[in-house]
């Protein structure tokens, strides 16, 4: 399978063309979904432009509506650089050379950022930059999986001799290390999850998969127990799965809103769960929103929409005319749709409740700008010829 994955048949230019086009028509309509659904999270979002309204709620979410349009036009910047201009390849060069440098210079914000920004729902992961506030730890996905990219295309006949599994090991470890002090323990799975992906597809072996999920599986067992309101989320779940009386307030209301979505749904703006009463419904429970107003087809359709960004993802990193490019292509679509999976999964209580923002939808400045970036490079790749 990995042979024919790295070694398959190359497809041709016409075909690269329609994966370029393709990813941009996904870019756009995530977008525009992304900006729909959070004008339809205001309470009432006929009536936010009206300067007779001074209602707290209202002006709350005008100014998010406002920063969300902000965040698009950063984002569509990002991809533009990251698309347009620099070459995928440069990143191999310049993590190769200064990856202690960066690695470094990473470990120093992150650890420092107790001790420099206020906290924010009892963790530091965010930069107050007035226009908003970005989390660091965001670039440890990029970071990462530009690192074991350029590590993978260079070290792939000697993936399984433990003494070359040592340093992508220890760049992981710094990172996940950082995201536990941070208490994110949601970025913290997703980077677990990539790492082990990455070294799967490039043919590791199988005991040492294994192994990896196991150690994965213990360290977040003892990572649960350690901080009682994560126990709890997961004591939540298991009840839940027996009585529904006994899931989070959160997961109760977000199925509430799937539904009462019905097929067609409420409408644009007729989610009665927005009216504070779901909360985070802007960010990490978005997805309840889209299905309340626009019912079981507009899930299907977003679905539909993330499925295609996958497999155009997998096709480009397949049809990629080098190592680097195709580990990196991988990479990056593998964490989009890992992120994705967790999203939905956990709005819909298949998995216990964690924060992740559903990509290039909900609200957030950081999410969206490196959401972005990974997708101008993956265009970037596909564009190469």
């Amino acid at each position: 399978m990995f042979k024919y994955f790295f070694n398959g048949q190359q497809t041709s230019t016409k075909n690269k063309n329609y994966d370029s086009r393709f990813l941009v028509i996904i870019f756009v309509l995530l977008l525009l979904i992304g900006f729909l659904v959070i004008l339809s999270c205001a309470p009432d979002y006929k009536y936010l432009f009206s300067a007779a309204k001074n209602d707290p709620s209202y002006l709350r979410f005008a100014k998010h509506i406002f920063q969300h349009s902000f965040f698009i036009f950063i984002g569509i910047a990002a991809f533009s650089l990251t698309g347009f201009i620099i070459d995928y390849k440069k990143y191999q060069k310049f993590f190769n050379i200064n990856t202690p440098v960066f690695l470094y210079i990473t470990t120093a914000v992150l650890l420092a950022m107790p001790f420099l920004f206020a906290a924010h729902k009892g963790a530091h992961r965010w930069i107050n930059l007035k226009v908003f506030s970005f989390q660091p730890s965001e670039l440890a996905k990029i970071a990462l999986i530009i690192v074991l990219a350029d590590f993978l295309s260079r070290k792939q006949k000697y993936i399984n001799e433990l003494k070359y599994q040592i340093v992508p090991a220890i760049y992981f470890a710094v990172f996940a290390l950082i995201l536990v002090f941070q208490k994110d323990f949601g970025t913290f799975v997703l980077l677990a999850l990539t790492y082990i992906s990455m070294f799967f597809i490039a043919g590791i072996d199988y005991k040492k998969i294994f192994t990896a999920f196991a150690g994965l599986i213990s360290a977040s067992a003892v990572l649960i127990m350690l901080f009682p309101y994560r126990l709890k989320r997961i004591l939540d779940f298991i009840n839940s799965v027996f009585d529904m009386s006994a899931a989070s307030y959160n997961i109760k209301l977000s199925l509430v809103a799937f539904g009462s979505g019905g097929l067609f749904g409420k409408g644009p703006g007729n989610s009665e769960m927005k009216l504070e009463h779901l909360p985070e419904r802007h960010t990490d429970f978005i997805f309840p929103i889209i299905g309340e107003e626009y019912g079981f087809i507009g899930t299907i359709i977003v679905i539909f929409l993330f499925v295609m960004l996958m497999n155009t993802g997998l096709s480009i990193s397949k049809n990629c005319q080098d190592n680097f490019g195709k580990y990196l292509a991988f990479g990056i679509t593998v964490t989009m749709t890992l992120q994705v999976l967790i999203n939905m999964a956990m709005t819909t209580n298949l998995i216990p409740a964690k924060g992740l923002p559903l990509p290039f939808i909900s609200y957030g400045g950081s999410s969206m700008l490196i959401s972005c970036l990974m997708l101008g490079i993956l265009f970037n790749i596909s564009r190469n010829k």
